[in-house]
């Protein structure tokens, strides 16, 4: 069994909002939709700003924006000085929703031609 990898939780400390990112199916898909493919972190780091922005969608899309969440990044020091562990369990959460895109969860309909 795998192991489940919880969201991470954000405090902004000058408002004292918490953000919980995470990712769901639907996030997952949108953020593939705008060209996202982890294979291309190595070669092109800038991407892990788009998966931090999206980390934020599943939880707070309505009251977070990208010049937010690109604030909220440069505050913990950017991409380069990130905490330690930030973008790798960030691309955990994104692994584990993605392996359930192909999950049969609640069929409802049975095709048979």
């Amino acid at each position: 069994m795998i192991e489940k990898v919880n969201p991470i939780i954000l405090t902004d400390n000058e408002t004292g909002k918490k953000y919980t990112l995470d990712f769901d199916r639907a996030t997952v898909k949108r953020i593939e939709r705008n060209g996202f493919a982890l294979a291309d972190c190595e070669r092109f780091p800038s991407l892990y700003e788009d998966l931090f922005y999206f980390s934020f969608l599943k939880n707070h899309e309505r009251e977070v924006t990208r010049k937010k969440t690109d604030a909220l990044l440069e505050s913990l020091g950017g991409i380069a000085d990130a905490p330690e562990g930030l973008f790798p369990r960030l691309v955990d959460l994104y692994v584990q929703t993605f392996k359930t895109l192909d999950d049969e969860k609640n069929v409802r309909v049975t095709v048979e031609l």
